[in-house]
Order: structure tokens, then sequence, then C-alpha cells
């Protein structure tokens, strides 16, 4: 089952998704995308406890970003 829902994206990021052919698709593994993420996340919080990403530091903070060519937010 699907739903229509409407939303309103920066020019950048509308343009993006429109470039693919099917916004509708982007959107959806975009999204996807953000919950193995946040699963993820919890994931290791469970095995190494709350604040395990404290003890990463700004170098690597700085290489994650070059790797993944944007910065990276910390918490």
């Amino acid at each position: 089952m699907t739903q229509r829902i409407t939303v309103s994206l920066p020019d950048d990021l509308a343009a993006r998704a429109k470039a693919t052919g099917n916004a509708s698709a982007y959107v959806a593994e975009a999204l996807r995308n953000q919950s193995r993420l946040e699963r993820d996340m919890a994931i290791l919080a469970e095995l190494w406890g709350e604040g395990w990403d404290a003890g990463i530091s700004d170098s690597d903070r700085e290489r994650a970003s070059h790797l993944h060519g944007r910065e990276i937010e910390t918490a």
C-alpha cells in the first residue's frame, strides 16, 4: 500500500530528487536508509552503551567527512 503526501524540499534537494526520474522512489529509499542508520546507531549504543561515540576524535570525524564528501554532525 502507498500513500500520497506532499513535502517541501530546498531547491537543491528537490532538483536532485527530480533528476532521478522517480522522486517518490528516491525519497522512499532515503527514508529507508535513515531508518537503517537509526537502527544501527541503536545497536551500537546497546553494544557499547550510551555515549559510545564521545571518544571519536576530531581527526576521525574529519576523515569520515572527507570520505563521505560532507560534514558529519557532532553530538
